[in-house]
């Protein structure tokens, strides 16, 4: 075989090796398109392969959920809003599933399984709730090797680290599904809150308008993410996290400016309603939660009881 044979050989065999690996998925990437000659073709190939609802997954070693809205696959053209939702602290680990216990992702879940291990329909589910939901699951505990966090081997806070991945995710997902990029939003209750708080100092280009939940964070970063609207929501009687908290936030954000809407809940702390409240939620009060009551102020956080949020989200826009 000459020299110019040879070379040709070679590529020859290099084209059939690429074209062998041209539709493989990879971790960062999605499922490679198949040709097609008609757009409804296009279609049905997103209706096979685009799972709607709320699904587990996994980007490096972070665990998420990712919600997709129930047209999702109807209107492959449409870009949707996404919501960054971060979860309180009773929620970390190693199983997503976790996140279904309480907040926006059991909202999401249609189902629920009872005591008995059966799915029963669940009450306040969200019905047509327009958003694409990311929510990523701290881990916690950490045993694996390979964790790469400096100087740590618990990751059971949104630090700065975790924070970076979870930007790093947003990306992932901007680039894989149908998110309008001007209209991406971020939440959560209690730790959550701290994460959105947090994530919007370390990334303000990222965010439409945030809410902070029974949060904590330091006022003199307010200026940071003064372009940035925010609602905030916290309760009197929370001793958790005291309400104190989000009062200094919220007057730092007006002294520079920031557009803030505020709803604090207000208790009689100890009071019947109350005790009746945490009996409901919490278990019998005068064994579970001794001598403190937080009025449920958590307990609406974990709850998700905002009527207006979401609504309020969608008027804002980068």
């Amino acid at each position: 075989m000459t020299h110019t044979s040879q070379h040709i050989a070679l590529l020859l065999a290099c084209g059939v090796l690429l074209g062998a690996f041209s539709g493989c998925d990879t971790q960062r990437q999605g499922p490679a398109q198949p040709e097609t000659e008609t757009g409804k073709a296009a279609q049905d190939y997103v209706r096979d392969c685009v799972k709607v609802g709320q699904h587990a997954y996994r980007f490096g070693w972070l665990r998420y959920l990712l919600y997709l809205p129930a047209d999702y696959p109807e209107k492959t053209s449409q870009k949707y809003p996404a919501l960054l939702y971060f979860h309180p602290l009773g929620q970390t680990g190693a199983d997503p599933a976790a996140l279904l216990q309480c907040c926006l992702n059991r909202q999401l879940e249609p189902t629920l399984m009872d005591d008995k291990g059966n799915e029963t329909p669940n009450p306040d589910a969200k019905e047509d709730f327009p958003f694409i939901v990311i929510s990523p699951q701290l881990p916690g505990d950490l045993d694996w090797a390979d964790w790469p966090g400096p100087n740590m081997n618990r990751a059971i806070w949104w630090n700065d680290y975790v924070l970076e991945i979870v930007d790093r995710l947003l990306d992932h997902v901007v680039e894989h599904y149908a998110v309008d990029v001007n209209r991406i939003y971020c939440a959560g209750p209690s730790m959550g809150g701290y994460g959105t708080w947090k994530m919007a100092v370390k990334y303000p280009s990222r965010f439409a308008a945030i809410s902070p939940q029974c949060g904590d964070y330091e006022p003199s970063q307010a200026s940071v993410v003064k372009d940035i609207p925010v609602w905030v929501f916290h309760g009197n009687c929370d001793e958790y996290l005291p309400v104190e908290k989000s009062d200094a936030l919220v007057a730092a954000l007006k002294a520079a400016g920031a557009e803030v809407k505020y709803t604090r809940w207000e208790a009689v702390r100890d009071s019947a309603a109350c005790i009746e409240c945490e009996q409901k939620h919490y278990g019998d009060f005068a064994t579970a939660c001794p001598g403190h009551c937080m009025e449920c102020n958590h307990h609406k956080c974990y709850n998700n009881q905002f009527d207006e949020l979401y609504d309020w989200f969608l008027t804002h826009s980068r």
